[in-house]
């Protein structure tokens, strides 16, 4: 019986731990997440000077090469961007359209 509660105990130290982690983690990627939408708009706008013909439409592989995130970082850091009226979802899987404080929220 002692040796089941000695498990027991292990394994809810065990799940403790791996909870704990997961919770860091997410805490890590929400303030990478608000970290990297300011870097992304200041890339458009740069990007917009050299070549403004592309406009600033920009696609989540694009972004995920240029700082070198996973395509989940890339996408929340983009709805947050939505969120605060500085990007918009195109009919393209993928692709969004940056929209500079310049241009002002674009209305669909």
């Amino acid at each position: 019986m002692s040796r089941i509660l000695d498990r027991l105990s292990q394994v809810l130290v065990d799940a403790k731990e791996v909870l704990w982690n997961f919770r860091t983690e997410a805490d890590d990627q929400t303030g990478q997440i608000h970290e990297l939408a300011p870097v992304i708009l200041d890339y458009i706008r740069m990007r917009l000077k050299e070549y403004p013909e592309q406009g600033g439409v920009v696609e989540v592989a694009e972004l995920m090469l240029r700082f070198r995130e996973g395509a989940r970082v890339i996408r929340k850091t983009l709805h947050l961007l939505e969120n605060q009226g500085y990007a918009a979802q195109t009919d393209f899987k993928d692709v969004w359209e940056i929209i500079t404080p310049v241009q002002g929220p674009r209305h669909r």
